[in-house]
């Protein structure tokens, strides 16, 4: 006669199989509101009006478009740095809630640098900012196409400037703090991921400053396909290196459904937040001076308030 089992052991043999089957389903779920959405939005866009495009005014106008050509130039050298950068970018990558899974470590060069949602942000602005240039120097009737292709790359570029950065000071730099992680938030407060958060973000508010291109509500599909693509790609990502760059799109968290639709859904609300702000700033400066102090809010410069009992973390933020 069998010895009876441990509690532990039952305890054990009971949670086993019980990841294997919310895995699965995960996966399953995922892959369906991903289709969903994406038909949807390509749905919703194919029928838009012919009209529904236009070049914005004022891309013509001396500072628009010295400040259009100037960034342009920065952008475009800024994500060539990203990628020649000899410095790996290192990740150290767990499954949010499963132990059970190794700690993988990881590092990138090239553009596999470019694999972040923080690069592909930093992409569309650049691909805006080139297009604005070029557009300031077509005269008064530019091709359709550029104008068409400047105005999805602004719907990307603003409200996700505000996202990204927004997420980085407010959620991942607590973080890290949190977690006492010195060397890495040290990285962080480095030039060039200023530029790619900060800079991000104070590029898109003096573009809405000065030229304020209009972001129509109609357009919103546009940001939530932008999202559900690098979804997919993360996806892809994860078959070629076994890690994903955010915790939350790994089908073996739990909860992940439910946060790749509240990430949507967010997407849409900063979407609309962004075309209301543009819609009152294009007849008021004062709203246009607001979204500057806007973004200078959401940036970080330094690593803020630190444990003073900590000297480990003064000596090495001050190295």
């Amino acid at each position: 006669m069998s010895a009876a089992p441990t509690p532990s052991l039952q305890k054990d043999a009971n949670d086993a199989p019980k990841g294997v089957p919310q895995d699965t389903l995960n996966i399953v779920l995922t892959a369906i509101l991903l289709m969903l959405v994406i038909t949807g939005c390509c749905w919703w866009l194919a029928f838009l009006p012919e009209d529904s495009y236009s070049c914005p005014i004022g891309m013509s106008d001396a500072p628009v478009r010295f400040y259009n050509l100037t960034m342009a130039v920065g952008a475009s050298s800024l994500m060539i740095w990203h990628y020649l950068d000899p410095d790996a970018l290192k990740v150290r990558y767990t499954v949010l809630g499963r132990p059970e899974f190794p700690v993988l470590h990881r590092e990138f060069l090239g553009v596999q640098r470019w694999s972040t949602f923080t690069s592909w942000s930093n992409l569309s602005c650049t691909m805006f900012l080139c297009s604005a240039a070029i557009l300031g120097f077509c005269g008064p009737e530019p091709p359709k196409a550029l104008c068409m292709v400047n105005q999805v790359f602004w719907e990307l570029t603003f409200p996700l400037a505000f996202f990204v950065n927004i997420v980085v000071s407010f959620v991942l730099i607590p973080q890290i703090k949190k977690m006492r992680d010195w060397q890495k938030l040290k990285r962080m407060l480095r030039l060039k991921p200023q530029l790619l958060h900060n800079g991000l973000a104070i590029a898109g508010a003096v573009e809405a400053m000065l030229a304020t291109p209009p972001m129509k509500l109609s357009h919103f599909p546009v940001l939530v396909l932008f999202g559900s693509m690098y979804i997919v790609f993360a996806w892809y990502f994860f078959h070629q290196t076994g890690i994903f760059h955010y915790m939350f799109l790994d089908n073996r968290f739990k909860y992940e459904p439910l946060a790749l639709v509240l990430l949507l859904i967010l997407l849409a609300v900063i979407y609309f937040a962004g075309s209301v702000a543009l819609n009152y700033a294009a007849d008021s400066w004062p709203a246009r001076l607001a979204i500057v102090v806007a973004a200078l809010g959401t940036c970080t410069f330094g690593p803020g308030k630190v444990d003073p009992e900590d000297g480990s973390s003064a000596s090495l933020l001050a190295s």
